[in-house]
């Protein structure tokens, strides 16, 4: 778990949440308002132990908060000699003892899900057992290496949710298909070669991405070429997220002869979720429409 060092309260105090802001203002030396620092002195005096010029001794054995469950804490302020919180704010000890104070970082799983932080004492929230935080504090967690770094057999090939090419989710060895039609529409692959379908790709070896050059005349569909005046692309989004979307060139009605337009796709399925592509519109179908 990584630790951050703080000497806003007088002493130097580690905390394992990174999220957690922690500022004193001192009436005399930065200003009256919470979430000011104080000046340079007080940080001699505070590695004393004591908030010599304030006559605070230690630290703050509590928070300052708009209300329990606050996005903003403050530190207290030393007034007079005593930690306080401004008079429109309360102190994290006068919360329930399982409130969250700030925003909770998120934790990962060894499977790579993402598992909220818990609050078992005042204010401060940790990972649950197993888990660690997320590198990036926010929904944002390793996943193990899959078969991108261990490899797959000779018969099988390595594929990727939703056509990401292992950006963001392990690899999966699928079987090689035995045998492939000659014919398109043509795919492009994680290698960047536009094959003559998905699966002479897939029978290389190679998953199915988006990062292939234009090719005249067609507009890629997901990581397939539809052709330009003739198809439209349609792509059908599965309930479950962790699903390929399905990709397919689908030809032009007859009412979009001369105007091709979401308006000639009128009685298509999903039309109402019609969008003006690049010289070709495009239907989403989500789940359940």
């Amino acid at each position: 778990m990584k630790t951050r060092v703080s000497r806003a309260f007088g002493t130097t105090v580690a905390f394992g949440v990174v999220a957690l802001i922690f500022t004193v203002a001192c009436s005399g030396s930065g200003g009256d308002s919470p979430g000011l620092a104080t000046g340079g002195s007080s940080g001699a005096a505070g590695d004393s132990g004591t908030d010599g010029a304030l006559g605070c001794d230690g630290s703050a054995d509590f928070l300052c908060a708009p209300g329990c469950g606050g996005d903003v804490i403050f530190g207290a302020s030393c007034v007079a000699g005593t930690w306080t919180c401004p008079d429109n704010m309360v102190r994290s000890t006068d919360c329930p003892d399982d409130t969250c104070f700030s925003y909770t970082p998120d934790c990962c799983a060894p499977d790579g899900s993402v598992v909220s932080m818990r609050c078992p004492g005042q204010g401060w929230p940790i990972c649950p057992p197993g888990t660690t935080p997320a590198p990036s504090g926010y929904g944002s967690c390793p996943y193990p290496p899959g078969c991108e770094a261990s490899g797959c057999g000779p018969t099988e090939a390595c594929t990727f949710e939703n056509d990401h090419c292992g950006s963001g989710s392990p690899g999966t060895c699928t079987a090689k298909p035995a045998t492939c039609p000659s014919d398109g529409p043509p795919a492009c692959g994680c290698d960047g070669v536009v094959y003559a379908n998905d699966c002479l790709a897939r029978q290389a070896g190679v998953d199915m991405g988006t990062g292939c050059a234009p090719l005249s005349g067609m507009q890629l569909c997901g990581t397939r070429y539809c052709k330009l005046g003739a198809e439209y692309c349609r792509i059908t989004m599965p309930a479950q997220a962790s699903l390929k979307n399905l990709a397919e060139c689908v030809p032009l009605p007859a009412s979009c002869a001369g105007n091709i337009s979401c308006a000639c796709l009128a009685q298509e399925p999903c039309a109402d979720q019609c969008s003006e592509g690049v010289g070709m519109p495009k239907l989403s179908c989500a789940p359940g429409k």
